[in-house]
């Protein structure tokens, strides 16, 4: 998985993570919990699969998602061409 940060973390208030990243064919994300912060997918490209609390969610090109504080999700890319997802960490 490659990161394109748009700002860097002393740069940002509120916000942990703002980047551009983009997950090869048959990678992914391992499943996580969101602390005390929000998480928002916005597929740029590509498809995938998100697991956002146990629900299976099949993404593509102009799909949001958002993991809230306390919730737990992962990403798959389970298509043949690379996806690129922009995400954004607010912290609450």
């Amino acid at each position: 998985m490659k990161f394109f940060n748009f700002l860097h973390p002393e740069d940002m208030t509120n916000c942990r993570l703002m980047s551009k990243m983009v997950l090869q064919p048959k990678t992914s994300i391992g499943e996580h919990t969101h602390i005390d912060e929000t998480e928002y997918y916005y597929i740029l490209s590509g498809t995938g699969l998100v697991i956002d609390n146990g629900e299976k969610r099949w993404v593509s090109t102009g799909d949001l998602v958002v993991t809230k504080n306390g919730e737990a999700h992962s990403v798959v890319n389970d298509g043949t061409e690379p996806l690129e997802i922009f995400a954004m960490i607010v912290t609450n």
